[in-house]
């Protein structure tokens, strides 16, 4: 019933608008026969005939198809608009003489966007509203005041064609000058206060009401402005209510009022203006007579001393702006200051607080004189930060040991200074005197409502709240910090005495307040507004200032960090640290609870469980995946080399599709095409998640989960991981599915499990992997899948490219990588790599073990202390993030000898007499919990760099004695790219 009633609604509705449409098209249809029409196609009607035209040739077609059928034509743009071209012009008088066709036709509607409702192309009746304001503005007495302005532009056009013909010769383009000048010409009376300075601005205004009457209207641009001398229209414009907007002048000074009583609109105007009359009550004005009178004296003192000193001739608009600015604003200039110098001088105890009602002070409270305590703003215009106060205090001296109560106006705002004991009782003893001055607000953009500044029942709940954070117990835990930051602060000061000597100056206020900056806000400060590149710089720094072992506070979050090969090996070797630290969360939305990021039990059992897909003989069936992906990569860098500049050519991206190809087929059995597809939708969402991590790993606006979910980069973070979990659920489920066809027709063999001849993916492998006795979910298997293509995509990407910027700095290294490789291969580069044959290539392997070492691409490893411990008698509280960073590791001089030097042999057991700790070489993590899939890494790394030297020759383009900036994030890159020039190798 209810749906027959919605249909009958609906119809009716429909019927309704389009009855009327069709009769109306139908009665233009019946019309269009008196006129001669060209002819026509179905739907289209004659539009075919301006398709395709150019709109310069459309003219002559218009042109032609009047010759043809006449001065009068009808047209069908389309089966619904019919047009007519009139060349008759008896027809063409009857349509611009009517007052009935003033509605302008469909193509002026492209321009309403611009115009609005402009005259042009304005309806009736305001139409006739706007004609009848505007035409005034086309009388022939301002008409003449426009022959000047034509005259002189004309003058400037034939200058410019004069200069144009003489650089171009004969032939000169006119439409560019003519538009130009017409521009100039038709910019309006803005001409009149071109240029002009702004004192003669009300000279121009007054001249032009001379000549034209008392009001006037002004065109400035597309702007109509009318200006009022007739006393009737200035009563009215200025008594009615309905005219309180500002003119646009006014909009200037908003950025200094904001929205003050000035320039504020209804109905904040009115709320203000109410809020403000009291303040302007005579008995409150009568308390500034006193300010005026002295005041005044003052200017008359000055005005009769330049006068003497002057000859008579002085600038009154000086001396009097001067005045009003100290009557209105002088106190206002330097309230801060006062209050903070008379503390600091006299140990007055100051409290800004606000009175909510009258009260009664024990004190006789006199007016303190304005011109000893503030003095005129003008003698603080200019005056240094540092010597504000000294200049308050020369000006205020005797009238500040007078009392200890005084009353201070800044502007209309009463204000007590006091030092009586009895007042600051009364004062800060009461309950009702909790609110702040007026005087903190400023601090308003920073804390908003912190406790500082919040009021009233806020104010007490905040005080409840945080009172518990300064008890004893709590405040004991700070003591090492202070003790330890007072150490680092007394260590920088010798430092400082030692490089300027003992007899120099000392700024103390740099380093004390440094250290309290340390001592309150962590160290993040350092951090916060650096550029990525300098993290790395600061953190050595830190080395330097605290050494091998410190602490390092990030707000309240305490981090240590380990650079000393006996703490790295205690933390890394134990069980105990095997919780990764909290920078890691930042990747379970992506990884969930993947062996990268679980924890305790789930870890252990996930290990054992993926720890067969890692054992050489599946290793094995992954060299078919290198090779063919690398072969890809060969084919693009061949097409790089074709078209490199001088400048070289950035081969990084091509790496990262490369291994992003490797790894999607290595872990889910696909290809995603990313190096003949890198536009598609799986790339972009692996690059913007990649983008996301690093950000929240290491910008703190990003880091807390609380601020982060309201971030456009969330957002951005939700539809990526949509598509990347859609993609690998969509595998997982695909070869379930073929997992179970298999085993209904299995046939035992050898070579494959599940009854097919083509290789396992690491897929393959979750499918058939059980834990305590059950198959892994879907969720567990895309879990680990994804864990794997995080920690195999730009990690490897890394690595390959600095193994490349290594070779290339270093073409002794890399002749010898090149002769070893031909050794293996022979000159064959058509000849696919193999297992066995990849195990023979030593000095590549020695020199990717030399680059991870120089260059790792997992720059820093952390750890999560789960209860209190002691690492080599450090005492290390429960809840410590721990930090261990392979790139300060592997660049320690005790540990490598030469470490910037690029040595591969310090990694050959043949030659090295001493013994390396297993420690001291971390880019794969070591313990328990290191890398799983690092013997993978380095097959797909010695594949694709085998490869590379098999057809090319690398050389580096940049400035081989510039030292490398490095960004040190979730994954070790370059600041800048790097840039290779290649070479086909000819053998």
């Amino acid at each position: 019933m209810y749906l027959n009633f919605l249909i009958v609604i609906v119809l009716y509705i429909l019927l309704t608008q389009l009855l009327p449409f069709f009769k109306r098209l139908s009665r233009t249809r019946q019309l269009s026969k008196q006129f001669v029409i060209p002819k026509t196609i179905p739907i289209l009607g004659n539009a075919h005939m301006l398709v395709g035209v150019k709109p310069e040739h459309i003219i002559y077609v218009i042109r032609d198809i009047i010759e043809d059928c006449g001065k009068t034509v009808g047209f069908w743009f389309g089966p619904f608009i019919f047009g007519v071209f009139m060349m008759d012009i008896k027809y063409a008088e009857c349509v611009l003489s009517s007052n009935t066709l003033l509605v302008k036709s469909m193509e002026y509607d492209f321009l309403r966007n611009w115009l609005c409702e402009g005259l042009l192309i304005s309806r009736p009746p305001k139409w006739f509203k706007r004609r009848r304001i505007l035409t005034g503005a086309f009388h022939f007495n301002i008409l003449e005041q426009y022959i000047e302005i034509f005259d002189r532009n004309t003058r400037v056009f034939l200058k410019n064609l004069q200069r144009s013909a003489e650089v171009k010769g004969d032939i000169v383009n006119m439409d560019h000058w003519l538009n130009l000048v017409t521009l100039d010409i038709i910019c309006g009376n803005l001409n009149l206060f071109w240029g002009a300075q702004p004192h003669d601005v009300f000279k121009v205004v007054t001249e032009v009401m001379c000549n034209y009457g008392k009001t006037v209207t002004f065109w400035v641009f597309l702007q109509l402005s009318i200006f009022m001398l007739d006393t009737q229209d200035v009563e009215y414009v200025l008594g009615t209510n309905n005219l309180l907007v500002k003119s646009q002048e006014y909009d200037f000074l908003k950025n200094w009022l904001c929205e003050g009583l000035l320039i504020s609109k209804p109905t904040k105007w009115f709320k203000r203006r109410r809020i403000l009359t009291p303040a302007f009550h005579f008995k409150i004005l009568e308390q500034f007579i006193e300010v005026f009178d002295r005041n005044a004296k003052i200017f008359v003192k000055n005005i009769h001393r330049i006068s003497q000193k002057d000859n008579g001739l002085i600038s009154m608009d000086h001396w009097v702006h001067l005045v009003t600015l100290d009557v209105i604003c002088a106190y206002l200039l330097t309230s801060i200051a006062i209050f903070l110098f008379s503390a600091a001088i006299y140990g007055l105890i100051l409290y800004l607080t606000k009175f909510k009602r009258i009260i009664e002070i024990t004190s006789n409270i006199p007016s303190a004189p304005t011109w000893p305590i503030i003095g005129h703003a003008y003698h603080f215009i200019g005056v240094p930060a540092h010597m504000m106060l000294q200049r308050i205090w020369s000006l205020g001296e005797e009238n500040l040991r007078d009392t200890k109560c005084m009353k201070i106006w800044l502007g209309p705002e009463l204000n007590l200074l006091t030092s009586d004991l009895k007042d600051i009782e009364i004062v800060l003893g009461g309950i009702i005197h909790n609110e702040k001055a007026s005087e903190y607000q400023v601090l308003e953009p920073w804390l908003k409502e912190g406790l500082l500044i919040s009021r009233g029942r806020k104010w007490h709940q905040r005080r409840k709240l945080i009172t518990g954070a300064f008890h004893f117990q709590i405040l004991r835990q700070f003591i090492d910090n202070f003790e330890n930051e007072t150490r680092v602060m007394i260590t920088e000061l010798e430092r400082k005495i030692h490089k300027i000597g003992s007899t120099s100056a000392i700024n103390l206020y740099e380093f004390i307040s440094l250290c309290t900056l340390d001592v309150i806000c962590g160290h993040a400060h350092h951090f916060i507004g650096q550029p990525p590149h300098r993290n790395i710089a600061i953190f050595t720094e830190f080395v330097e200032k605290y050494g091998n072992t410190m602490k390092i506070w990030l707000g309240p979050e305490l981090n240590m960090f380990f650079s000393d090969i006996k703490d790295v090996e205690i933390v890394l070797a134990s069980m105990r640290f095997n919780d990764k630290a909290d920078e890691y969360l930042s990747l379970e939305p992506w990884l969930r609870e993947g062996l990268l990021v679980s924890r305790g039990q789930k870890w252990h059992k996930r290990r054992k469980a993926i720890t067969p897909a890692f054992h050489f003989k599946s290793l094995n069936d992954f060299i078919e995946i290198f090779e063919r992906e690398s072969r890809v990569f060969i084919a693009n860098m061949d097409r790089e080399w074709r078209r490199q500049s001088v400048n070289g050519v950035d081969l990084y991206e091509w790496v990262n599709l490369c291994t992003l190809d490797t790894i999607c087929e290595s872990a889910m059995g696909v290809s995603v095409h990313a190096q003949t597809n890198a536009d598609s939708e799986y790339v972009r969402a692996v690059k913007t998640i990649s983008t996301v991590l690093h950000k929240r790993m290491f910008d703190i606006l990003y880091r807390f989960n609380l601020t982060y979910q309201f971030t456009k980069l969330a957002r951005e973070e939700k539809k990526a991981l949509a598509i990347l979990h859609g993609f690998t659920e969509k595998i997982i489920v695909q070869r379930r599915e073929e997992l179970l066809k298999a085993q209904d027709n299995v046939t035992e063999t050898h070579e494959d499990d599940i009854g097919t001849k083509r290789k396992m993916a690491f897929l393959d492998i979750l499918l058939q992997s059980e834990i305590d006795g059950k198959p892994l979910s879907n969720l567990d298997i895309r879990e680990e899948v994804d864990t794997f293509m995080f920690e195999g995509h730009d990690t490897t990407s890394s690595a390959i490219t600095f193994c490349f910027y290594n070779l290339a700095m270093n073409p002794k290294c890399q002749q010898k990588c090149f002769e070893e490789i031909i050794q293996v291969f022979g000159t064959d580069k058509s000849k696919p790599v193999t297992y066995e044959d990849l195990n023979n290539l030593h000095y590549v392997e020695l020199c990717i073990k030399e680059t991870l070492r120089m260059f790792p691409s997992v720059p820093l490893l952390g750890r999560k202390v789960t209860e209190e411990c002691e690492i080599n008698g450090k005492i290390v509280p429960a809840g410590t993030n721990i930090g261990i960073s392979p790139l300060h590791l592997g660049r320690q001089e005790e540990l490598f000898p030469e470490p910037d030097t690029f040595k591969p042999e310090r990694f050959d057991i043949d030659y090295t007499t001493d013994k390396m700790s297993p420690y001291a070489y971390i880019p794969f993590s070591a313990g328990p919990r290191n890398c799983i899939g690092q013997k993978f890494a380095m097959l797909e790394v010695k594949t694709v760099l085998t490869n590379v030297l098999r057809h090319y020759e690398l050389d580096y383009a940049g400035n081989k004695d510039e030292e490398l900036l490095l960004i040190a994030e979730l994954i070790l890159r370059p600041k800048d790219p790097l840039m290779f020039k290649i070479k086909p190798r000819v053998y």
